[in-house]
């Protein structure tokens, strides 16, 4: 007897991004982790770069922010997927449809005249 096709459902692959996300979040940790480890060590020193050290903690914190509100939205779409994924398809349509509309509205660029046709 043939076994059933195995399939993943929209909320079983969703569920692959946790670890996807929980790798990115080590790395975030780390990169503000080595931000703030430059900052404290260059204090009281000459010239003190500390600068570079708040850039690094500027992108930690800006990744770390992004990674939050990715996994909350994913978490929404696994245990909400009756309301997110109509309201996803909605939205996806009206993204296609403002693209199809825009592509036909653009001005058709003309081309230059062939010498060859008898033009002036």
């Amino acid at each position: 007897m043939p076994s059933p096709a195995l399939a993943f459902s929209f909320v079983q692959a969703l569920g692959l991004f946790h670890i996807v996300f929980g790798l990115l979040l080590t790395f975030t940790l780390l990169i503000f982790g080595t931000g703030l480890v430059v900052y404290l060590s260059r204090f009281n020193t000459w010239p003190s770069h500390r600068e570079a050290a708040i850039v690094i903690l500027e992108w930690g914190v800006a990744m770390l922010f992004m990674l939050v509100v990715l996994l909350a939205i994913v978490n929404f779409f696994q245990n909400h997927g009756d309301i997110a994924l109509p309201i996803l398809a909605f939205i996806i349509i009206v993204i296609v449809a403002i693209v199809i509309i825009r592509v036909m509205a653009a001005p058709k660029k003309s081309a230059p005249p062939n010498p060859r046709e008898g033009g002036h």
